[in-house]
């Protein structure tokens, strides 16, 4: 069994060659000849170890999957043209269904990214490597697993679970609640207690493993976990709010000395296996820009109730394109017909056509501190230490602070940390988590006219493996 996996592998890696935004790596090649030697060099294990952080890090239309399409059920945004209408229409009208294609590449992806890591760690267990090696490896893998697991389980819940490369069976029932949680869990704590602080850009670290941790708790509503994770990020003395907030997403600021982001998705606009195509899909085809960029008949728009729930000071509008003077040069409103563009990463001048090269910076520092002061306000109430975190986000977005003595309930303090989240997160792809974990998307929803039922917090599994694997049970609704 073995050997036919490693065959196929072999196959698919043929070629390929991860980059990130520093530095790419030497392609490998290994011949077909000898397959049971692949991975018993260390460059063959690092060659599959970057095959599975190129498929759990985004890329191609992937990363606009988690900014845009899976965000429409929060009514945040709306699509119109394009040959995707038909994939993000379904999600802003709650019409989903399990043969979305989409979705489809979202349970293929994670489940091909544990797959490279259960060979990786297969391997390693059987080599002749040297300790450090086989422990630094484990722990860059085991964090790709959790991580995998965990954007499956954001999605559909849990699904089969396979630990090895090696079994009996292809076909297995989903996970309980608890294997699953539990499995992510203990990866990404072994892998946080071993991972470097400072490793290589792009890269896992001890400070994302507990970041990436303190977000799992606090989806899963344990709040003294969530704290203690953020502290953990907090208290490492590496991480700080970037000065200016629209200046940190821009392509000049990415890399390691940006200490806002603790865990990115690193992206080069040399072509679609390492570039990002979100931008394609946002700025209209008549948007003045340099002659390299591509942009597609698809957009997306912010609704203009969206725009407005903004302070007037609130520095974070700069993200918003409410007017632009088009290539005839025409002045085109968005703002008042709800086409507001969501102006967050800029256009790259050095775009390659529709792919380009911003990095998804997937947890801030800013998450970090509202995600202790909602564990705060959620364990114990509205506090000073919760409101002075929220008001760090504030002062840099130059908007009045918040007032303890304006919070008497829980309730009340909840509410504004789900409204500071809505602006300090505006399109990158956490609203419909946030909207889940307390308790309003459906009702949300339902208040705009959307058919949203109570199943809906969870997208079907594929049809194509509900049909593959007979011992998956779909999720309920569908």
């Amino acid at each position: 069994m073995k050997n036919i996996l490693i065959r196929t592998l072999i196959l698919v890696f043929l070629g390929f060659s991860f980059q990130n935004c520093e530095k790419s790596l030497e392609e490998i090649v290994f011949s077909e000849l000898a397959p049971e030697n692949f991975l018993k060099t260390k460059e063959g294990i690092n060659s599959v170890l970057n095959n599975a952080y190129s498929i759990q890090q985004r890329h191609g239309q992937n990363t606009f999957n988690a900014i845009s399409t899976f965000q429409m059920p929060s009514g945040e945004i709306w699509n119109r043209g394009g040959s995707i209408e038909t994939d993000l229409t379904p999600m802003r009208e709650y019409t989903w269904d399990s043969n979305a294609g989409r979705l489809n590449g979202e349970w293929t992806n994670s489940y091909q990214a544990i797959r490279d890591v259960n060979l990786i760690m297969d391997n390693l267990a059987t080599g002749n490597f040297d300790a450090d090696f086989v422990k630094n490896i484990t722990a860059e893998a085991k964090f790709i697993r959790a991580k995998s697991m965990i954007d499956i389980y954001d999605l559909f819940g849990t699904g089969p679970m396979f630990l090895s490369s090696v079994f009996d069976e292809l076909q297995k029932p989903r996970a309980t609640e608890a294997e699953w949680t539990t499995q992510i869990i203990k990866d990404m704590t072994e892998a946080m207690n071993v991972l470097p602080a400072k490793p290589a850009y792009g890269r896992a670290s001890s400070g994302a493993a507990a970041g990436i941790l303190c977000k799992f708790y606090l989806n899963l509503k344990r709040w003294n976990d969530a704290m203690a994770m953020a502290d953990k990020v907090i208290n490492t003395g590496q991480f700080d709010l970037f000065p200016t907030y629209i200046d940190l997403f821009a392509i000049a600021n990415e890399g390691n000395s940006n200490k806002e982001i603790i865990y990115t998705h690193p992206a080069t606009s040399a072509g679609s296996s390492s570039a990002v195509q979100t931008n394609a899909l946002v700025f209209p085809t008549d948007y003045n820009r340099p002659s390299s960029i591509g942009l597609f008949a698809a957009r997306v728009y912010f609704f203009d109730s969206f725009v407005d729930s903004f302070h007037p000071s609130d520095t974070r509008q700069a993200m918003l394109i409410k007017s632009y003077v088009n290539t005839a040069g025409k002045t085109i409103q968005g703002y008042g017909v709800n086409e507001t563009i969501a102006g967050k990463y800029e256009l790259d001048k050095n775009a390659n056509g529709a792919n380009q090269s911003n990095d998804w910076p997937e947890i801030r520092y800013a998450d970090i501190l509202l995600s202790k002061a909602e564990s705060l306000n959620e364990m114990n109430g509205p506090s000073k230490e919760a409101v002075d975190l929220i008001n760090r986000i504030r002062t840099r977005a130059k908007v009045p602070e918040l007032e303890l003595s304006n919070f008497t309930t829980k309730e009340k303090l909840r509410s504004a940390i789900l409204d500071e989240r809505s602006w300090e997160f505006a399109f990158e792809g956490k609203r419909r988590q946030d909207e889940i974990r307390q308790g309003v998307m459906i009702s949300r929803a339902q208040a705009r006219g959307k058919n949203a039922k109570d199943f809906h917090v969870l997208f079907p599994i594929p049809q194509t493996e509900i049909d593959a694997n007979k011992q998956i049970k779909q999720n309920s609704g569908y």
